[in-house]
């Protein structure tokens, strides 16, 4: 149950306050709350088969890697392209 509070005092903390236009901002609850219900699952079964034995760890691994690229792709795509880097070992001019 603590996860609980702690996940609902987040998720309205954000909407509350967060700007909704940024996307990272979703990238985030997205990423906290597919790893909160994961957990959920994961007690869930447990207290339900009354074991040790909850969600196994391949699953756990898949769902945390799938969600880990759908958030990579996520941020892949809302990155800015006007967007420049410059490098102290070249000359001063900025690359394009």
């Amino acid at each position: 149950m603590g996860g609980l509070l702690i996940i609902s005092a987040l998720l309205t903390s954000t909407l509350l306050w967060a700007r909704w236009d940024n996307p990272f901002v979703w990238m985030v609850l997205f990423v906290t709350l597919s790893f909160a219900l994961l957990g959920f699952a994961d007690d869930y079964a447990k207290v339900t088969k009354q074991t040790t034995a909850g969600v196994s760890g391949r699953i756990r691994l898949a769902i945390g890697f799938l969600v880990a690229a759908i958030a990579g792709s996520g941020r892949r795509r809302s990155i800015r392209r006007s967007c420049r880097t410059s490098s102290p070992f070249r000359s001063s001019r900025m690359p394009s």
